[in-house]
């Protein structure tokens, strides 16, 4: 009897380490996506700057100001160079020129495209400048911050 409570304890405890490192990393890959309070570092581009050139940007990762307008596109200048939605989460982000660009493969955790007070929030988006298939520019989320520079 005493060896078979000895090895309940042993499994019992590497059950404990195995859920410990499984809450870690799911933690871990999550909590890289977005934070709502820091701010990006580097250059600040914009649409427009990437259309002009877009060979300097592509499959690299650029940085761009603006505001998230989650699944509405009213009063936006898209730009005929990017990609339509190519998924169905994909969100709209306008830069401070108003010029806008759907974004896939993610989204801010701390925005909502069904709330209507996320709508128009200003932000910092750190993107992935890709081409599809029809030589057509989109951009890959990476994360976003919520933004401390006035528009």
């Amino acid at each position: 009897m005493l060896i078979i409570r000895l090895t309940n304890m042993n499994r019992n405890r590497a059950l404990l380490i195995i859920n410990c490192i499984s809450v870690c990393l799911f933690f871990s890959f999550y909590s890289c996506k977005t934070t709502s309070v820091s701010q990006l570092t580097g250059v600040l581009e914009t649409v427009k700057t990437i259309c002009e050139n877009p060979h300097k940007y592509l499959n690299k990762e650029v940085q761009l100001q603006g505001a998230f307008l989650g699944w509405s596109g009213n009063d936006c200048h898209f730009v005929p160079d990017f990609a339509h939605q190519i998924m169905r989460s994909d969100w709209v982000f306008s830069d401070i020129d108003s010029n806008c660009i759907y974004v896939t493969g993610g989204k801010p955790d701390f925005l909502d495209p069904l709330r209507e007070e996320d709508i128009g929030k200003k932000i910092q988006l750190k993107a992935k400048l890709l081409k599809n298939n029809e030589n057509k520019l989109y951009l890959e989320y990476i994360s976003a911050y919520m933004s401390t520079i006035n528009n």
